[in-house]
């Protein structure tokens, strides 16, 4: 302990002395001007003994009880020794004056007592008020980015995933190199990701290896033994630290495995720090979606924005997928068919399938389950068929609404006016 702790926690307390000191000067002081001035043949005793025991008075306010009565005593001792006549000091007469003292030093530390419980107050009424001002920062803060993930930042997500299927177009496999930089970036801008690492899923003959790709922010370790990176791995599906898994028994917060559409396990994504607004399960679930969406840009077959009559395996899995979302995550997805005409002077479907959004898969194909194909024996239709993922039954049809907004826009007629006929979409509940 250094000298200033020591001093701090002695029993006489520097402040206390400097009191002490001050105090029996100006005693001394008023004791020395009173003996002169009692000297003086033409000074009344009465008046002298009024302003002398004003000194005690004035200590005993500003110094506590303790100080004022040493010093009264101090006081009535030196008049009793310096009065030309002693008897004329009665005991009636220190008594009051004693009293007095006493009252006044009480005064002084009630009121010395209440000063400091109110400066305790406002010390404390301080504090929280600064807390509650950085938890108010911190809460406008996280509100303002749930608005922005749910309003501004949808357009500028659809176009991010655009660009990165462009990208991955013109990329030859494996594309989690040039990608990494990209795909990292998209979950931590919309994933809320603060400390995380991207890694490669490399198989040999044995078994299968994690390859460092890219990190984000400082402090980031792979730990291949921790609990909840081995149940990713295992049931490839998203992981995060809820109230079944303590935060003490792993190191990560969320573990997302990228698994295509025929369930090839590509990448995993572990975060050692995520805020706290985003472990909710909406945006889990577009998370989910998202490592989806990757995971099959990262596989050759799925590049494809538009899948077409051969690829109806790919639809299948890929609506297959859909549902198994909806099902973990108490979601819905919606599958809506658009039929078109065979005049070659009508709309082609294969124009609308760009007015979709890009995280839905659209799929031309034929249709044969139409009226015209089982009386007339006329030729199957074209049709798009659309997979909406996390999309309910009244937001497909706003979806409609905007496609159908969008090619009158562009060709000045509506999709009925173009003979394009909408099937009733299909839910698929989990």
């Amino acid at each position: 302990m250094n000298r200033t702790n020591i001093s701090a926690h002695t029993w006489w307390p520097r402040q206390a002395v400097w009191e002490t000191v001050a105090a029996t000067a100006i005693n001394v002081t008023g004791i020395t001007l009173w003996s002169y001035a009692v000297a003086q043949p033409d000074v009344r005793t009465a008046s002298a003994l009024l302003w002398v025991l004003s000194i005690p008075l004035v200590l005993s306010i500003f110094h506590g009880t303790h100080c004022g009565l040493i010093s009264g005593v101090i006081t009535l001792l030196a008049i009793r020794f310096n009065l030309p006549n002693p008897a004329s000091l009665q005991l009636a007469a220190t008594l009051p004056a004693l009293l007095w003292l006493i009252a006044a030093g009480e005064c002084r530390r009630f009121w010395y007592q209440r000063a400091n419980h109110d400066r305790h107050q406002w010390n404390k009424t301080k504090q929280r008020l600064e807390h509650y001002s950085r938890n108010y920062q911190l809460l406008k803060a996280s509100h303002d980015a749930l608005v922005n993930s749910e309003h501004d930042v949808v357009p500028h997500l659809r176009g991010t995933i655009r660009d990165l299927k462009t990208r991955a177009a013109e990329i030859p496999p494996p594309r989690l190199s040039s990608l990494g930089d990209t795909i990292l970036d998209l979950f931590a801008e919309h994933g809320a990701l603060q400390c995380a690492g991207l890694y490669e899923i490399v198989r040999d003959t044995h078994h299968e290896t994690l390859r460092p790709q890219r990190t984000l922010g400082v402090g980031h370790q792979l730990e291949r033994t921790d609990p909840m990176l081995q149940q990713a791995l295992t049931t490839q599906e998203l992981q995060f630290v809820n109230a079944q898994t303590l935060s003490n028994q792993t190191r990560y917060q969320l573990c997302i495995p990228f698994v295509d559409s025929s369930g090839v396990l590509h990448a995993i994504l572990v975060a050692e720090s995520i805020r706290f607004f985003a472990l909710n399960a909406e945006h889990l679930t577009l998370l989910t979606v998202l490592s989806h969406q990757c995971a099959d840009l990262l596989s050759d077959q799925y590049v494809s924005t538009v899948l077409h009559q051969h690829q109806k395996a790919l639809f299948l899995a890929k609506t297959q997928r859909a549902q198994q979302q909806a099902k973990q995550c108490g979601s819905q997805a919606c599958i809506v068919t658009l039929l078109g005409s065979n005049d070659p002077n009508q709309l082609d479907l294969s124009r609308l399938a760009t007015v979709f959004r890009d995280m839905d898969t659209r799929w031309l194909h034929t249709h044969f389950d139409t009226p015209h194909s089982h009386t007339n024996q006329s030729p199957p239709l074209p049709a798009l068929s659309v997979l909406m993922p996390l999309t309910t039954e009244a937001e497909a049809m706003s979806a409609l609404q905007r496609v159908d907004r969008v090619v009158e826009k562009q060709t000045q007629k509506t999709m009925a006016h173009w003979g394009i006929h909408v099937l009733p979409p299909q839910v698929l509940i989990p």
